[in-house]
């Protein structure tokens, strides 16, 4: 039965990365130690969501989810330093940052995020007008191997809201978008609930092409 826990960041390198990193050879344009000429941004590595009906991306709990879920990837992928402003405020209790998660530099390449309906399970926080929940999956085409199951996780709507219809070319916000909610809750995936992102809405084959982000950000303050 599935538990709710604030997450080491030992526990989310692990499940995002561990089937690619894990006792394989590292290949040429596979992952390596970061060095200071190889250091990679937020840019590096565009995120594309897909329309689903368990979340409204044009919504304030449209952008509060999507400004967590692409922070915490891109803090994998690049470091807390590469994370939209405000994201350690607003992660709450989601995640506990115990040290940075970045430590090996991936090639650049596209993600596309999608929400799914949340698992109930017992403890939980009841989703409520002060309550969110939200189940995030990622299909990342460049890296197959690589668990879809990103993020589940429970927020509190309290105080001012994150703005609406954000949307530009940006890869992620420069200015706080978060508003005042926080993060409170996150699911750990097993092997039960991840089995709920193995669909993806997606109508042909989704390309490893380094498209822009969509919705994306806007190039000014919210």
């Amino acid at each position: 039965m599935p538990t709710f826990k604030k997450i080491a960041l030992v526990a989310i390198v692990a499940s995002t990365l561990c089937s690619v990193a894990c006792g394989t050879t590292v290949e040429s344009d596979g992952p390596r130690p970061p060095t200071s000429a190889s250091m990679p941004t937020a840019g590096d590595f565009p995120i594309r969501w897909l329309a689903t009906p368990s979340l409204d991306l044009t919504s304030s709990d449209g952008t509060f989810v999507r400004a967590i879920a692409e922070s915490y990837y891109q803090a994998i992928m690049a470091g807390l330093n590469s994370t939209a402003p405000g994201y350690r405020r607003a992660i709450g209790t989601i995640v506990d940052y115990e040290f940075n998660p970045f430590t090996r530099v991936y090639a650049p390449h596209v993600a596309y995020f999608y929400a799914v309906p949340y698992p109930a399970a017992p403890g939980q926080t009841a989703t409520s007008p002060d309550f969110g929940s939200v189940a995030v999956c990622a299909d990342v085409p460049a890296h197959a191997d690589w668990t879809k199951a990103l993020l589940f996780f429970t927020y509190r709507r309290s105080g001012t809201a994150p703005p609406s219809s954000l949307r530009g070319h940006l890869t992620q916000p420069i200015t706080d978008v978060f508003g005042d909610w926080k993060g409170v809750d996150n699911m750990l995936p097993n092997i039960h609930n991840s089995r709920r992102c193995d669909n993806p809405p997606i109508t042909q084959p989704l390309t490893t092409e380094l498209l822009p982000p969509s919705p994306g950000w806007p190039n000014s303050a919210a």
